[in-house]
């Protein structure tokens, strides 16, 4: 008589453990480095928005000849602009800021009729990475420089 062993070996156990090891590290480095790159994302979509922000700002200004302002207002979490036109209409103009995102400091920017600013700079930090995250901006000159950490990057 021949008897048939039921279960399994000692080697495909440790197989199929390994196997099931190596498949869940893969998974958890990739969903770490997904999270990482998520909120960079994040955190550069904000600087290319706050960049057409500040710039639409300037626009308005000029093409309406009227001063304005660029506000951070922390309690409702946006940046705002605000002017009145050539009719005496308020214009107003929000930016939301993302939940990963914190400002170094209160930014308030004055912006004249001829779409220059009074102030040279705006920083805000990524919480998640410690990005900090700078725009320059050359005033009585239409030019802006963006920084992040310290490094000048093309934009």
């Amino acid at each position: 008589m021949n008897k048939k062993k039921k279960g399994v070996t000692l080697l495909e156990v440790g197989v199929s453990l390994f196997i099931i090891t190596l498949t869940l590290s893969i998974g958890s480095v990739s969903y770490r480095y997904y999270k990482d790159y998520e909120t960079l994302v994040i955190e550069k979509e904000f600087l290319n928005h706050m960049y057409s922000f500040i710039n639409y700002s300037r626009k308005t200004c000029i093409s309406e000849e009227k001063p304005g302002e660029i506000i951070n207002d922390k309690e409702i979490k946006s940046i705002t602009f605000r002017m009145i036109d050539k009719n005496g209409k308020e214009i107003v103009q929000s930016l939301e800021i993302p939940d990963k995102i914190i400002f170094l400091k209160e930014a308030s920017l004055k912006i004249n009729s001829k779409g220059e600013l009074n102030s040279t700079s705006i920083e805000w930090k990524g919480i998640e990475t410690n990005n900090i995250y700078k725009i320059t901006i050359s005033v009585g000159i239409n030019t802006m420089r963006v920084y992040i950490n310290g490094k000048q990057e093309e934009w």
